[in-house]
């Protein structure tokens, strides 16, 4: 089958068509692992698969590697491995705009749209520490300091919150997420978490200063440091492109690994986004005369650990 070809207008100084594959970074990996390695029922037009399975009709690779991808525990990864191993021996370099044309092919533009964004930041990265390595060393430099340099980009990457040590990496228990406008809001459901001793994170108070590609940061948060993603909707936070990246991450990742990531909050008549309408809510006013919102939130929040109850030993009757 021939692909039909897609082009992907490319608007700002960064030309994908020249930054590799390769440069992508583990927070960009993650959703397009998310996003593609469930199974979608329907195909696009041309009669791709639009998850894995298209991605590796498009690259093509070969139908002899097919069992290998699927019996992998992450099919995208795989693919990529593969893609890797196949253009190395073709003499070619994989493109991020020869991705974004493939995800177009499989009718995957909302990938397109939802890593657009990430890859930017992946290939602005790669040009600035590309532009780094060129740079004529001064005589008085040494290769101690430069070693030295490079350990500590290596532990700064690590370090995203105040809370974070070269050794210990901060494990919370939310993430709050919201619009500036809903701050007040906010800001009552961080005092009445934390004074029951929940850990949560927020990206003004908790963030380091200085740290650049935000979108990568926030994924990298909600993925491995907190257990839970609070978000306070409202019609201001519906306008935010971020908020709505971050929003439509979490999700395919709870569809994904099935856990409940995402418990929306609302304090205001607000109509959520279609994909989370049929998500249970906690509304601020509905709790006035059903039931003590700040307890459903705590328990919401945490991860219950209670121990098996023990097996109830029948005594014979006599």
């Amino acid at each position: 089958m021939q692909p039909t070809t897609v082009e992907v207008t490319d608007v700002d100084r960064i030309n994908l068509g020249e930054i590799p594959v390769s440069v992508l970074r583990q927070a960009t990996f993650k959703l397009l692992a998310v996003l593609l390695n469930k199974k979608k029922i329907f195909k696009s037009e041309d009669g791709y698969y639009r998850d894995w399975r298209g991605l590796f009709q498009a690259i093509p690779l070969e139908n002899h590697y097919i069992a290998e991808v699927e019996a992998d525990a992450d099919p995208c990864k795989k693919i990529f491995e593969l893609w890797k191993i196949k253009a190395t021996k073709e003499g070619k370099v994989p493109s991020l705009l020869e991705l974004q044309n493939i995800l177009g092919i499989i009718d995957r533009w909302d990938i397109v749209d939802d890593s657009n964004k990430l890859f930017r930041e992946d290939a602005e990265q790669y040009l600035a520490e590309k532009q780094r390595v060129h740079l004529p060393i001064c005589a008085n430099q040494t290769i101690e300091t430069e070693q030295l340099s490079n350990n500590q980009q290596v532990a700064d990457d690590d370090i995203i919150t105040k809370d974070d040590t070269i050794y210990i990496k901060q494990i919370y228990d939310a993430f709050v997420l919201f619009a500036d406008a809903d701050i007040e809001f906010a800001s009552k459901i961080v005092h009445k978490m934390e004074e029951r001793n929940l850990k949560l994170c927020l990206k003004d108070r908790d963030v380091l200063a200085g740290i650049s590609f935000e979108h990568n940061v926030l994924v990298k948060l909600i993925s491995e440091r907190c257990n839970r993603l609070i978000v306070v909707f409202s019609k201001e936070f519906l306008k935010s492109p971020l908020n709505e990246f971050v929003v439509t991450y979490a999700q395919a990742m709870q569809i994904e690994q099935k856990l409940r990531k995402i418990l929306p909050c609302v304090y205001e008549r607000i109509e959520l986004p279609p994909a989370l309408k049929y998500t249970t809510i906690l509304d601020y006013k509905r709790s006035e005369h059903l039931f003590n919102y700040w307890d459903k939130l705590e328990s919401s929040i945490k991860v219950r650990k209670d121990p098996p109850k023990p097996a109830e030993v029948k005594t014979p009757s006599a």
